[in-house]
C-alpha cells in the first residue's frame, strides 16, 4: 500500500487516490465504524501541505482521502490546520530524530477553528515515524480538541 501511495503522490495521479479509496472502502469502514459509534461530535481534519508544495503537486492527497471519508461516513470536515513551515519531505529523512526536528513547529490551528471539546479524526496518507501526526495532534489538543484519532491508509 505504501508503495502504491508513493507512486500516486509523486507521479501526480490524483484520480488514482479516489480509485484506491473505492477499492479499500470495506476495509476503511471496518476500521472507522467502531470509533464513530463510540464518539459523538466527530470532525475530520486533513494534514495540510505547505502552499509551496501544494502549488507544485496540484493536490493534497489527505484532502482527497478526507473528502471521500466525509461523504462515506457523513462527517463534518474542517481544514483548521495550516502548515506554516515549508519542511523537507519526511520521506527523505531516515532517522526519527530528523523527522521530529523537521516537522517541529510546522503546524498551527487557524484562529476561527471550532475544535474545543470536539473529537477529531486526523487524516494522513502514510504514517511512518508518526512525527507529522504527533506534531499536528499536539497543536489540536493545545487548542482544545478532546480526543484525536489518527487515520492513515498505510503504515510503513
Amino acid at each position: 500500500m505504501k508503495k502504491i501511495i508513493k507512486k500516486i503522490k509523486y507521479r501526480l495521479v490524483k484520480n488514482a487516490f479516489i480509485n484506491l479509496l473505492k477499492i479499500s472502502s470495506d476495509h476503511i469502514y471496518k476500521k472507522l465504524k467502531p470509533i464513530l459509534k463510540l464518539y459523538n461530535n466527530m470532525i475530520i481534519i486533513p494534514i495540510p501541505l505547505h502552499k509551496t508544495r501544494l502549488n507544485i503537486r496540484g493536490f493534497n492527497q489527505t484532502e482527497i482521502i478526507t473528502g471521500f471519508l466525509t461523504k462515506y461516513f457523513r462527517l463534518k470536515e474542517t481544514r483548521c490546520l495550516v502548515k506554516q513551515k515549508n519542511t523537507k519531505t519526511q520521506a527523505t529523512l531516515k532517522s526519527k530524530k530528523d523527522r521530529l526536528f523537521n516537522i517541529k513547529g510546522a503546524f498551527l490551528v487557524s484562529a476561527n477553528a471550532n475544535i474545543i471539546n470536539r473529537n477529531c479524526i486526523l487524516i494522513d496518507d502514510v504514517v511512518t515515524s508518526g512525527s507529522t501526526v504527533k506534531e499536528a495532534c499536539i497543536k489540536l489538543k493545545q487548542k482544545g480538541a478532546n480526543k484525536v484519532f489518527i487515520f492513515a491508509l498505510a503504515k510503513g
